[in-house]
């Protein structure tokens, strides 16, 4: 290492104060008080724990400089000697020199770590999608053909990477010798400017440590049969690997992926050993530190060679492995040091589940001590023998004492709807002041969204007090509908935006929540009232088409109050037939002027919101209300729509704004989101009785599942994702979709408070969130506010 090159941290190098981490990873990493982690996005290397000093001498190559410059800059402001600093400093940098945390000035090295091509490149036949993962010597890519198929791209990045390159001549010569489902299919390789490339199969899923967090919160007997079939289904891959002499060599959780039936398939050969396979060589020993098997780490300890990849060590790692997933913890407490974390692999006993705050399981526990034996002769004679003794681990019915951690966890959600029935009732502070913030009167945001939620609620329980006291927050809405408050808000919510007939947003909301009520109530009087005044206001001029502030959303609310009305001579339902009828005519007059979805930039939004899933949606349902004929186009435009998903995870999504080349044009919400989509694609089920449409909203539930989004309202986060799981369930009849939807519920009460938008929204804050809690308790009956087909108790 030359004291006189200039050298830079590069400007990608994050450091994080260990203080940001959570309690149980700081207890893992044994780090001082001032401690902070270094990476660096792209290396393979993981993140190093340095202490404040260290942290404050590498600050110092912020700005390049030589060694000397930096140390001695380093020492006056530590107040140290510069002998013993630069002394004490040289070992340390030369290890960040070596991390590639610190790189020579104007070096490839010292640019940040990108990937080589962008979304919407040509690759061959296929056109880059998104960019997965760029590390330092290779990339991942999606990519789709011109006839639609998704593969994986997986290429050397430039420059010298020889054993990166050796690596993926291995994975091609492994993929072509493997027979069977659990295996990617090869699909195309080759070279592209010198560097190797591979097109693989692409596969939905995520990685196994992810699945099976979601089946540890499952209800207790069902999350130990998923986490039981996801173990078993794990060493049948790796057994049927193992029959065809290949040994993977590099087991950990994100070399799996597990599909949204729950089958896995095993990535990255790279490492893999076969001795049928002779022309490859012997591959280099590898895999995550936690995984190593105790022979390996006691070469390691007493500087020996690594012993070659084997079947018993690889049976040690898979055992690793499920114990990860049974209990969400590493089998052994593992020290930050890596000598110490050798010696934890080659002598340590395995802890037992109740250490790890797990529920004890005495016959897993017993089947992976065995794979977990230190002597490798004392483990299963195969994987398959493995996979036999774990098979006949029974999941007993009789529930166990300990609380179930889904129902323990709801105590915060029940708790919301309690708060919100005390606030809003007729002792309570909101009823007596009334909505203060704007707008105080609408759907979405006032007074009227919570007489809906006092209808629902009522429609829920047969409560006719809570039906009058819908009618009562009903009342509210109307009195001070003249309000110059009531509706708009500068700067979003103000005519020019919102419009002058969306029932979310304007008084015809009022109206439609007032017969509701009124129809409920029996009361026919008021009831034909509220329909007139309705259809009057939905009269005024309106040019946008969507289904929150436009024509759709008229249409809506029209196919919402016609579901209700009775055959009854005292209704006229002519007028609102007549306002549906010629509002769709409109819709589509102009709809059938545009070109395909795909080209269509005169309406380029894709969701329920503000594009084409939300026009579609209410077109079906005005259709299925009215028992009107479908528009001629409107199947040829479900397909197109349905050609603009994109796979991600387990399931699909759909761009925000189609066309757009932003990588982060996505969202899970029922307004922009897969949410929306996860509504319109079972209701196409429904009124077409196509399955593949039923498949898609499945598809776009598994999106709005797995998405990582932290808002919690209606609209955009937890709340109206969890509405869409319910709809899937109420289509698929599958449980799980319930417990899913509970869990995201839970996470909007933990958050609605920080996140709201304004406290007492039905649409945007805690309203929503309420109704949920209650909804939940008969998932059957669940419904979308203003939204869905409503389904009465």
């Amino acid at each position: 290492m030359s004291v006189t090159g200039i050298f830079v941290l590069p400007a990608d190098v994050i450091l994080t104060p260990a203080k940001e981490f959570s309690k149980d990873i700081l207890e893992q990493m044994e780090c001082e008080e001032g401690s902070y982690a270094i990476s660096r996005p792209g290396l393979r290397s993981t993140a190093k724990m340095i202490d404040a000093a260290t942290t404050a001498l590498l600050k110092e190559f912020q700005t390049p400089k030589t060694i000397v410059q930096a140390v001695l800059n380093f020492s006056i402001t530590q107040q140290c000697d510069p002998e013993e600093a630069i002394e004490g400093a040289y070992p340390l940098l030369k290890n960040m020199i070596s991390a590639r945390f610190l790189v020579p000035l104007g070096s490839e090295e010292s640019k940040k770590i990108v990937s080589t091509l962008q979304p919407g490149t040509m690759f061959g036949n296929y056109e880059v999608v998104r960019v997965i993962q760029v590390l330092e010597d290779t990339e991942l890519y999606q990519v789709q053909d011109a006839s639609g198929r998704i593969a994986a791209l997986k290429m050397i990045r430039p420059g010298d990477h020889l054993e990166m390159a050796g690596s993926l001549k291995r994975e091609k010569a492994v993929l072509q010798h493997l027979k069977g489902p659990v295996f990617p299919t090869l699909l195309e390789a080759g070279m592209y400017q010198d560097r190797e490339y591979l097109f693989l199969e692409w596969v939905s899923g995520v990685h196994a440590h992810i699945a099976a967090k979601e089946y540890r919160k499952l209800p207790f007997i069902e999350s130990r049969r998923k986490l039981l079939s996801l173990s078993c289904n794990i060493l049948e891959a790796y057994s049927c690997l193992h029959q065809q002499k290949v040994i993977h060599g590099d087991v950990h959780e994100k070399n799996l992926l597990v599909e949204s039936d729950g089958s896995v398939k095993i990535l990255d050969y790279g490492l893999a050993r076969s001795e049928i396979l002779n022309h490859l060589g012997e591959p280099p020993r590898g895999g995550m530190g936690e995984y190593l098997e105790p022979e390996y780490a006691k070469a390691r300890l007493e500087n020996l060679r690594p012993p070659k990849a084997s079947i018993a060590g690889e049976q040690y790692q898979l055992a690793v492995l499920l114990y990860y997933l049974f209990t969400g913890s590493h089998y052994l407490k593992f020290a930050v040091e890596k000598k110490e974390m050798r010696r934890q692999i080659a002598e340590d006993h395995t802890l037992p589940f109740f250490v790890q705050s797990a529920q004890p399981w005495p016959e897993v526990e017993a089947v992976l001590a065995k794979a977990l034996h230190k002597d490798p002769s004392e483990r299963f004679s195969s994987v398959a023998e493995f996979l036999e003794a774990l098979k006949q681990v029974a999941v007993s019915e009789q529930q166990d004492e300990m609380p179930n951690r889904l129902e323990a966890r709801t105590l915060l959600l029940d708790e919301t709807l309690r708060e919100v029935l005390k606030r809003a009732g007729t002792d309570g502070s909101l009823f007596q002041t009334g909505i203060t913030s704007e707008p105080t009167c609408s759907l979405n945001f006032g007074a009227a969204g919570i007489a809906y939620f006092f209808y629902r609620l009522a429609c829920l329980q047969n409560s006719p007090a809570l039906l009058a006291l819908a009618d009562q927050w009903a009342s509210k809405a109307a009195h001070q509908a003249g309000n110059p408050n009531a509706f708009y808000s500068a700067p979003e919510l103000i005519p020019e935006k919102v419009g002058l007939v969306s029932p979310y947003h304007t008084v015809s909301g009022v109206y439609c929540v007032q017969a509701l009520i009124s129809q409920a109530m029996g009361d026919m009087v008021s009831l034909q009232h509220a329909l007139n005044d309705f259809v009057q206001v939905s009269l005024q001029p309106c040019e946008n088409l969507d289904l929150t502030l436009g024509k759709s959303s008229t249409l809506l609310a029209c196919s919402q109050l016609l579901d209700v009305l009775p055959d009854n001579d005292l209704i006229d339902p002519q007028p609102l037939l007549k306002l549906g009828d010629c509002t769709l005519q409109s819709i589509w007059a102009e709809i059938d002027t545009l070109p395909p979805i795909q080209q269509a930039t005169e309406l380029s939004f894709s969701g329920i919101a503000h594009g084409w899933a939300g026009i579609l949606y209410a077109t079906m349902r005005w259709c299925q209300s009215a028992n009107r004929t479908f528009p001629s186009s409107l199947v040829d435009r479900l397909e197109e729509l349905a050609g603009c998903a994109e796979v991600f995870g387990r399931g699909v999504r759909w761009k925000r704004k189609l066309g757009s080349r932003r990588s982060d044009d996505y969202t899970a919400g029922w307004c922009n989101g897969s949410t929306g989509f996860v509504f319109l694609w079972t209701y196409a089920y429904e009124m077409l009785n196509a399955e593949k449409y039923l498949t898609l909203a499945q598809k776009a539930a598994w999106n709005a599942w797995e998405d990582t989004e932290r808002m919690a309202d209606l609209c955009c986060g937890y709340t109206g994702r969890a509405y869409s799981l319910l709809n899937v369930y109420k289509y698929t009849g599958d449980k799980e979709w319930v417990y899913r939807a509970r869990e995201l519920a839970n996470r909007a009460a933990n958050v609605i408070q920080t996140y709201a938008f304004t406290k007492d929204s039905l649409y945007k804050g805690e309203i929503g969130v309420a109704l949920l809690a209650a909804d939940l308790s008969k998932p059957e009956m669940a419904c979308m506010p203003f939204f869905e087909r409503e389904k009465r108790g």
